[in-house]
C-alpha cells in the first residue's frame, strides 16, 4: 500500500516537473527570439521576416496536423472572429515586435513584452467586466516604474528609443486584443489549430506589405548560412516548438500560473544578450528588471488571489 503510494507520488512529481520544465524551455526559446531578430533584421525588413517567420511555421503546423489527422477548417460562424484574431496577432503583435526590436536593445524588448500579463487584468475589467483587484494596480505601477527606470536617463530623455518603445507598446496591445478574442474560440478549437489558422490568415495579411515595400529589396539579397538558419530558428523554434510546449504547460497549470512563466523572458533575454551579442548589462539595467519583474509578480498574485 505505501509502496503504491508512493510511487503514485513520484509520477505527479515528475509530471510537474516536465510540466515546468515545458513552460521554462518554451520561454527561453522566446527570449532568443529577440536575439535571432536582431541577427536576420540586418539584410532582411522587418515585414520580410514576418513573412517568412509565419510561412515556414504555418507549413510546419499544417503538415504535422495532417499527419496526425487533426487539422480541421474553421466554420463560417467563426471567420470574423478568426480574421480579428489575426489582426491582433500574428498581423500587429508581429509588426510591432519587429519594428520594435530593430529600434531598442533585445533586453529593453522583452522586458516590455513581459508586461503584457500585468496589463492584461486592465482589459479584462474594460472589456469582460473582470474584477481588478487592488494588488494588480500596485503591480502595473511598480512594472512600469522599472520600464521607465531602464528607458530614460538622469535628465529625463529617453534612453531607449520612443519610436521602438511606441512600436513594442502596440506589440503589447495586439497580444491583449488577442487574449480577449482567443476566450470566443478556444472552446471549439484547440490551441494548436487556432494558431495555425491565424498563421495562415497573417501570411495572407502580410503579402500585400511585402509586395508593395519589401518585394525588390527582398529578392536583391543573397542569404547565407547563418541568415537562414537565424530565419529558420525563428520558424521552427519560436513559432513552433516553444508554442507547443506553451500549450503543454497551459494545458495542465491554466492560463494564469502558465503566464507567471512569461515574466523569466527579460532574465533569459538579458543574459543571452550579454554572451551573444555583447550587450552592457549595467546596474539601472538590473534593476529595472528586478522592479519590473516584481510588478509582474505582484499583478499575477492579485489575479489568482481574486480568482
Amino acid at each position: 500500500m505505501h509502496s503504491l503510494s508512493f510511487i503514485k507520488q513520484l509520477h505527479q512529481t515528475m509530471q510537474r516537473a516536465t510540466v515546468y520544465s515545458a513552460a521554462v524551455i518554451s520561454m527561453f526559446l522566446w527570449s532568443f527570439t529577440f536575439i535571432w531578430y536582431k541577427l536576420v533584421l540586418d539584410d532582411y525588413s522587418p515585414i520580410s521576416v514576418a513573412l517568412i517567420r509565419l510561412v515556414i511555421s504555418s507549413a510546419l503546423l499544417s503538415a504535422v496536423l495532417l499527419i496526425l489527422g487533426k487539422f480541421t477548417l474553421i466554420k463560417r460562424k467563426d471567420i470574423r472572429n478568426f480574421i480579428l484574431l489575426s489582426l491582433f496577432q500574428p498581423f500587429g503583435y508581429f509588426l510591432g515586435e519587429t519594428f520594435g526590436v530593430k529600434e531598442v536593445s533585445p533586453t529593453i524588448a522583452a522586458v516590455m513584452i513581459s508586461t503584457i500579463p500585468v496589463l492584461t487584468p486592465l482589459a479584462s475589467r474594460m472589456f469582460l467586466k473582470e474584477k481588478l483587484g487592488i494588488v494588480n494596480i500596485i503591480g502595473i505601477i511598480v512594472s512600469f516604474s522599472g520600464i521607465l527606470l531602464m528607458v530614460m536617463k538622469s535628465d529625463l530623455s529617453f534612453e531607449a528609443s520612443p519610436v521602438g518603445m511606441l512600436l513594442l507598446m502596440l506589440a503589447v496591445v495586439s497580444a491583449i486584443g488577442y487574449s480577449i478574442v482567443i476566450r470566443r474560440l478556444s472552446s471549439y478549437y484547440k490551441p494548436v489549430m487556432i494558431v495555425t489558422w491565424h498563421n495562415i490568415i497573417g501570411v495572407i495579411m502580410f503579402l500585400p506589405l511585402f509586395f508593395i515595400f519589401d518585394f525588390n529589396h527582398f529578392i536583391s539579397v543573397r542569404p547565407d548560412a547563418n541568415l537562414l538558419l537565424n530565419l529558420g530558428y525563428l520558424a521552427v523554434f519560436g513559432s513552433s516548438v516553444a508554442f507547443v510546449l506553451y500549450v503543454y504547460g497551459i494545458s495542465h497549470l491554466g492560463p494564469s500560473k502558465a503566464n507567471v512563466f512569461t515574466n523569466t523572458i527579460p532574465i533569459f533575454a538579458a543574459i543571452t544578450s550579454y554572451f551573444v551579442l555583447g550587450e552592457e548589462m549595467t546596474t539601472k539595467k538590473v534593476l529595472g528588471i528586478a522592479i519590473v519583474l516584481s510588478g509582474v509578480f505582484l499583478s499575477q498574485l492579485g489575479s489568482r488571489t481574486k480568482r
